[in-house]
């Protein structure tokens, strides 16, 4: 039979996890900033040397950045929920 728990061992727990999950969230924000950056850069040499590649890596660098704002601003509602919550 399994072992019962306290609510706040379990409450305890809820919360690490979630924090894990936030800190996760945040360093894939983090990576998917770095790359908007990357093609940011790629698409600058590429329009330098007048490339229609340029064009779509400045596209895509567009998507990501705000992909990795999108995620990032997510992940700071999901943390303020959560100190909420635990008030």
């Amino acid at each position: 039979m399994a072992s019962t728990t306290s609510t706040g061992d379990s409450t305890d727990t809820a919360v690490s996890k979630a924090a894990d999950i936030t800190d996760r969230l945040t360093q894939m924000a983090d990576r998917s900033s770095l790359m908007a950056l990357d093609a940011t850069l790629r698409a600058a040499h590429d329009n330098g040397v007048k490339s229609l590649v340029g064009i779509g890596n400045f596209s895509a660098a567009a998507e990501v950045r705000a992909m990795a704002r999108q995620m990032l601003q997510a992940t700071r509602d999901f943390r303020a929920a959560l100190h909420e919550a635990a008030e």
